[in-house]
């Protein structure tokens, strides 16, 4: 994952906004609508690094309680069956 910063961000509006209308030359009035445009988009893209941060503890969270859950002497055999599968698909990530 790469995070972009601030000044990146506004180039990234500007040339998608230079792609939606192609050969549309923003004039000086256009700029409070385009600021706006450009403000909304950052927001947009911090509130999506917020959930990728958010899923990403979400999945660390499920596996840590699927692990914790196996302790235990009355662990419900289908996880037992989900912690061997995943076992089984991490050794087969590339190192």
């Amino acid at each position: 994952m790469r995070y972009i910063d601030r000044n990146e961000s506004e180039q990234i509006v500007c040339h998608y906004a230079c792609e939606q209308y192609p050969g549309q030359e923003f004039l000086e009035e256009d700029s409070a609508e385009m600021a706006a445009f450009i403000e909304q988009q950052k927001k947009l893209m911090i509130n999506d690094d917020i959930k990728i941060k958010l899923s990403e503890i979400d999945l660390k969270s499920i596996r840590s309680i699927r692990e914790w859950l196996l302790k235990q002497a009355d662990a419900p055999k289908i996880l037992i069956e989900h912690e061997v599968a995943a076992i089984a698909e991490r050794e087969k990530l590339v190192k």
